[in-house]
């Protein structure tokens, strides 16, 4: 999707208690944060146990209140070969 720039969409979510996070703002392959939320919300403040289910199977070793940036080479993460299990 080319969004010419315009990262509004993320607004609702970071509403809802989510983080924000984009690649095309960033050159070296990193995923830039672009909002956060006021309030953040827990795998516990999910209601739909599916969804919680769904939730648990990702962890990622980042503090995205304080990350500007995150990259997954860098963690160590496939993000792209799920399930996102840390490579050992």
């Amino acid at each position: 999707m080319n969004t010419g720039g315009d990262y509004s969409f993320w607004i609702e979510p970071a509403r809802r208690g989510l983080f924000g996070f984009d690649w095309k703002q960033r050159t070296n392959g990193a995923y830039a944060r672009l909002t956060i939320p006021s309030r953040t919300i827990t795998v516990d403040d999910l209601t739909d146990t599916e969804v919680q289910r769904a939730a648990l199977l990702v962890r990622l070793p980042v503090d995205f209140h304080h990350a500007a940036s995150i990259d997954s080479d860098a963690m160590a993460v496939d993000l792209y070969n799920g399930p996102f299990f840390l490579r050992r």
